[in-house]
């Protein structure tokens, strides 16, 4: 069995899935986005302030934010599987409500969004495993038209790129600060290629 080629698919899978729940939450298959953002729940916390959102209206994916003070968010509007929170008002941050609160679809500027299914942080996370199998495939061609073998990837490099997403993501759980959606996508981007990387070189030993 390839394994590469396993992990490749399954990380593709994962990375794509998180645009089905609302793409489908759209076209009002509400039984299909329910299940899919469920599906999500226990890998991430699905805050709508720390998520990116599709807004059909103005043919955008943007923060799934509200720039008017107190407009209200509506939670929790399909059926859920997982940790599940109703709940009508604005949106606060409670670092104990986290991996309990969902939000499924967002208003911005009185525009609704339909909110994917991960944070921005995560969906970042999920296109660096991704892009990583890709990158990996070009590196590997390049080198066996020159005769050479394809190194692993560094440890080192591997902390280095990881180290912004923990230092980042741990500040804003403690509170000491709150990252932008840009700054939580760039960094789950590195963490996930880092992490993709360095699972690749395992897989090809066996």
């Amino acid at each position: 069995m390839d394994f590469l080629k396993v992990y490749a698919f399954l990380v593709w899978i994962l990375f794509l899935g998180i645009f089905v729940a609302p793409i489908a939450a759209l076209f009002h298959a509400e039984a299909v986005a329910g299940f899919s953002y469920s599906i999500y729940a226990p890998l991430c916390h699905q805050y709508p302030g720390r998520s990116f959102a599709i807004f059909p209206n103005t043919e955008a994916i943007s923060d799934c934010t509200s720039n008017i003070p107190n407009e209200s968010y509506v939670w929790s509007k399909y059926t859920s599987f997982f940790f599940v929170k109703n709940y009508s008002g604005p949106f606060t941050y409670n670092v104990s409500d986290v991996g309990r609160v969902r939000a499924e679809i967002c208003a911005k500027n009185g525009e609704i969004g339909y909110k994917l299914a991960v944070c921005a942080r995560d969906t970042g996370f999920y296109a660096g495993l991704a892009l990583a199998t890709f990158l990996i495939d070009r590196r590997r061609d390049r080198k066996e038209k020159k005769g050479k073998s394809l190194g692993k990837f560094p440890f080192w490099l591997f902390v280095l790129m990881v180290v912004p997403f923990a230092f980042d993501g741990l500040g804003q759980f403690l509170g000491f600060w709150q990252s932008t959606n840009i700054t939580r996508l760039l960094t789950g981007l590195f963490a996930g290629l880092a992490t993709s990387l360095l699972l690749m070189d395992s897989l090809r030993e066996w």
